[in-house]
């Protein structure tokens, strides 16, 4: 091979990789924070008394879906991955605290 393709099989995997991580960050952390967050609301719906406990819970799994794709779509959109890494594990831990100040 030459170098010209050595190095375009190089960028290949780097960029296949990066996608790989997006993809995984997009599920995982989506679905983490999605999750917590869904579970902040359905609390705070209850402790207020705007809605049952069960409404609130299907109500929020369907917008949850619509909230999802939107993370996937910005993990996709943002160029620094490590950032955004920590961007959602921050945004997830502080949500999960509030939880559990609310419940």
């Amino acid at each position: 091979m030459t170098e010209k393709r050595l190095q375009n099989a190089a960028l290949s995997t780097s960029y296949r990789w990066e996608v790989a991580a997006r993809l995984l960050l997009a599920f995982v952390g989506g679905f983490a924070l999605i999750s917590a967050l869904g579970a902040l609301c359905v609390a705070f719906m209850t402790k207020a008394g705007w809605m049952p406990r069960a409404q609130a819970v299907h109500i929020l799994t369907l917008l949850s879906f619509a909230a999802w794709c939107g993370i996937a779509m910005w993990v996709f959109f943002h160029k620094r991955l490590l950032e955004l890494t920590f961007l959602i594990l921050l945004s997830t831990s502080a949500v999960l605290g509030v939880f559990l100040l609310v419940r």
